[in-house]
């Protein structure tokens, strides 16, 4: 892609394949326009604001590290079921610690 791409333009499946060539303005890009509806989503199902925020701020670090093995069709699907992945796995974890004590 030419160094004048506008990112907004460009579909989340274009950015993905931009993200996965190592493109950080690609994956800013597709953060921009999906946080604030992943941290709304995270918070309708978690009410602890800060750790919604959290589940949020991993999913999207996750999505950078794996940038390689991903091949996302649909990566905003891919956003909201790990967002929900990840907040389950935390309860579970946070169950069992409670257990434990």
């Amino acid at each position: 892609m030419p160094k004048e791409t506008d990112y907004n333009t460009l579909s989340d499946q274009q950015l993905m394949i931009l993200i996965g060539q190592d493109d950080y303005a690609g994956f800013t890009a597709l953060y921009l326009r999906h946080i604030q509806e992943l941290i709304q989503y995270a918070r309708r199902l978690h009410t602890d604001e800060e750790e919604s925020n959290d589940f949020v701020q991993e999913v999207f670090a996750s999505l950078w590290m794996r940038r390689h093995e991903l091949n996302l069709d649909t990566p905003l699907a891919w956003l909201y079921m790990s967002v929900r992945k990840q907040m389950l796995h935390s309860l579970r974890k946070t169950k069992k610690q409670r257990q434990i004590h």
